[in-house]
């Protein structure tokens, strides 16, 4: 695993397996937040707190969703319900994804479709973003999204 850790803040902001996505996030974080320090290591400086880690990049958990939510090519009738899910996997990351998915109106037998989708859509958003997977942010505060 690698981390991005900006050493102003003493905060690390993203796990990462591996080290040609940890420099592309790098990257990225560092066109966002220029005044900040990032590094790249193998040790973090603290837990990863979502909202946190998306202020780096210029978003909200809500506004990161909502455009998770535009990029999918399938338009649902469950689209706002998907759109909680995603927030609440960011917001309660300590949370199991069948609860989580109580809490946002998704039948939880069902919760892993709308995260196999989103994992699918951001594959293809990184393909066409140098490898700016969006994921990444769910990755990095979830385990069980690995």
């Amino acid at each position: 695993m690698y981390y991005i850790n900006d050493l102003t803040k003493k905060k690390s902001i993203l796990r990462i397996k591996s080290s040609q996505d940890a420099k592309t996030f790098l990257t990225w974080a560092k066109e966002y937040s220029p005044s900040c320090n990032f590094v790249i290591s193998d040790n973090y400086i603290s837990v990863i707190e979502s909202e946190l880690s998306l202020e780096y990049f210029g978003f909200s958990i809500e506004s990161f969703c909502t455009l998770l939510i535009t990029l999918k090519n399938k338009k649902s009738s469950l689209d706002s319900n998907h759109k909680l899910l995603f927030e609440t996997l960011l917001k309660k990351p300590n949370d199991t994804i069948y609860n989580c998915a109580i809490n946002s109106g998704v039948n939880a037998t069902h919760a892993y479709r709308p995260i196999n989708q989103l994992k699918e859509y951001c594959a293809k958003t990184s393909s066409l973003t140098g490898g700016r997977n969006p994921f990444v942010f769910f990755t990095s505060v979830r385990n069980d999204l690995s």
